[in-house]
């Protein structure tokens, strides 16, 4: 914590200059063109017009929308069909985003398995605990077991 020490001022940086120049063009452009005061004016009209302004604009979108219907039977094949060439085949993403879903679904089922194979092992491993004079090979058995679900919860973990 500098308590004598100068603060720095919140200095901007320049811009480079091509960035500079650019931005000084593109505002005389506007300025000289007047786009604002036309904006402003255009809004203005078509607040007062809304009417005209809303059948011009269906009119345009409609226009648009038979023009490429028109475009697209233009096109068309000896059949009549219409020629798609132009448009990517989708077969491939839809692949593979079949392909990712059956990962997770076998990831899940994974999962549920591990889950399910550690309770297994779980109750064994209680039932080997509760016997009250334990042989060598019981011991072996906990020891084992333990292991066996210590794995079972890091790879549970992990897999979150």
């Amino acid at each position: 914590m500098k308590l004598f020490g100068k603060k720095k001022k919140n200095v901007r940086k320049k811009a480079p200059k091509h960035v500079r120049m650019m931005r000084l063009g593109l505002w005389q452009l506007v300025k000289k063109s007047r786009l604002r005061e036309k904006t402003r004016m255009a809004n203005e009209w078509a607040g007062e017009h809304k009417g005209t302004t809303a059948t011009a604009t269906l009119g345009l979108l409609s226009l648009s929308l038979l023009v490429g219907i028109m475009m697209l039977f233009i096109g068309a094949d000896e059949d009549g069909e219409p020629s798609l060439e132009g448009i990517a085949s989708v077969s491939p993403m839809f692949n593979g985003m079949r392909r990712i879903q059956e990962n997770k679904n076998y990831e899940v089922s994974q999962v549920e398995q591990m889950t399910l194979r550690g309770k297994e092992i779980k109750q064994e491993l209680d039932s080997l605990i509760r016997i009250p004079l334990k042989s060598h090979d019981d011991s072996v058995q906990i020891v084992i077991k333990y292991k066996q679900l210590e794995m079972i919860v890091r790879k549970l973990e992990s897999s979150r």
